[in-house]
C-alpha cells in the first residue's frame, strides 16, 4: 500500500514509488498472489488547515502566497477500506517514506487492523527506519530497516511457518526490527552490493495515470544507491547505509529500453540520492 499524503501541494511523480515497486519484482516470481493499491492517485480534496498551520492563514490570503489550500491527494480512506475489506489479504506491506505523512500511514494501519485483526503488517522506508519503535508500538508486526529486496521474501517465508516461526528463524533476516518477549529486536544490517541482480520495478502494477507528468509519459528510475558522502543531515544512509554502489550502463539502459517499447515513456526521471556523486 502506498498511502496517500495531506500537504498544501503535491508532485505526480510521487505516484510512482520504487520502493514498493522492487519489493514486488522481488517476490513476483514466487507462489504469492500480489495487490497493490496506489492510495497516492490524482484525486484531490480540500481540508481544514490544520491547527499547527494555523499560523500560516493571514498569509495564504496574500497573493503571492503560493498554496491556498491544504487538501487530501489520493484516494479517500474509505476508498482504500474497501479495497482492504475486498482483499481480505493475510500479509499487507505498507510505504512510510516521509516524516510529514506518518499520520497516513497510521491509519492506514488503523484500518487493517480494525477489519482484519490476525493480519501481518509490514512497514519500511526512510520513516520507518528512522523510528522503527515508533510502529511497532502501533500495531506493525515488523519493520524492514533498510533495503527490503532480500528481506522481504525470506520474512515472507518465515510467516508462512506460521506458529512455527521461531526467534531463530527471524534472527536469520537481514534488516529486520520486531518485537519478541517484550523487547525490541533488530537483526544484521545488510546492503545488496551487485545492484544488476535486482530485478526492475514492476510497471504492469501501475496505471496509466501514474506513468503521466507534464503530459507526457514519464519513467522514475535509480542508476545507484547511496552516497560517498556522510552529511549528518541526510536520512540516505539510514536505508542504503553508508557508501555509493552503481547499476551497469547495461542495465540501466535495458530498462530504459523496456519503458520506451512497453509503455512509450518520453521523460526520465532519475531518483538518486546523489546522482552527480563522482
Amino acid at each position: 500500500i502506498n498511502p496517500p499524503i495531506e500537504d498544501f501541494y503535491v508532485t505526480s511523480i510521487r505516484r510512482q514509488p520504487l520502493g514498493i515497486l522492487y519489493l514486488i519484482s522481488a517476490i513476483r516470481n514466487s507462489d504469492y498472489l500480489i495487490s497493490f493499491i496506489n492510495g497516492h492517485s490524482s484525486k484531490k480534496k480540500s481540508l481544514p488547515l490544520p491547527k499547527q498551520f494555523q499560523y500560516l492563514k493571514p498569509h495564504m490570503q496574500n497573493k503571492s502566497f503560493p498554496f491556498k489550500n491544504y487538501s487530501h491527494f489520493g484516494m479517500s480512506y474509505q476508498e482504500i477500506k474497501a479495497q482492504i475489506k475486498r482483499l481480505k489479504a493475510t500479509v499487507y506491506c505498507v510505504s512510510a517514506m516521509f516524516t510529514p505523512y506518518y499520520e497516513e500511514v497510521i491509519t492506514i494501519i488503523n484500518i487493517i487492523k480494525e477489519l482484519q485483526e490476525e493480519a501481518v503488517i509490514i512497514v519500511g522506508g526512510y520513516h520507518a527506519s528512522c523510528y522503527p519503535e515508533f510502529f511497532l508500538n502501533h500495531g506493525v508486526d515488523f519493520v524492514i530497516n533498510g533495503e527490503g529486496e532480500e528481506t522481504l521474501p525470506l520474512l515472507l517465508a518465515a510467516i508462512d511457518m506460521g506458529n512455527n516461526t521461531s526467534f531463530n528463524v527471524l534472527n536469520t533476516i537481514p534488516n529486520l526490527v520486531f518485537n519478541y518477549n517484550s523487547s525490541v529486536m533488530a537483526t544484521t544490517r545488510k546492503k545488496i552490493d551487485n545492484l544488476d541482480s535486482l530485478t526492475p520495478p514492476d510497471l504492469q502494477f501501475l496505471k496509466i495515470r501514474d506513468l503521466k507528468m507534464y503530459n507526457k509519459k514519464v519513467l522514475s528510475l535509480i542508476s545507484s544507491r547511496g552516497c560517498p558522502h556522510n552529511c549528518t543531515f541526510c536520512t540516505g544512509k539510514t536505508i542504503w547505509g553508508l557508501g555509493y554502489r552503481t547499476r551497469s550502463i547495461d542495465s540501466i539502459i535495458n530498462e530504459i529500453d523496456v519503458a520506451i517499447n512497453k509503455y512509450d515513456i518520453s521523460i526520465l526521471n532519475f531518483e538518486d540520492d546523489n546522482i552527480f556523486a563522482y
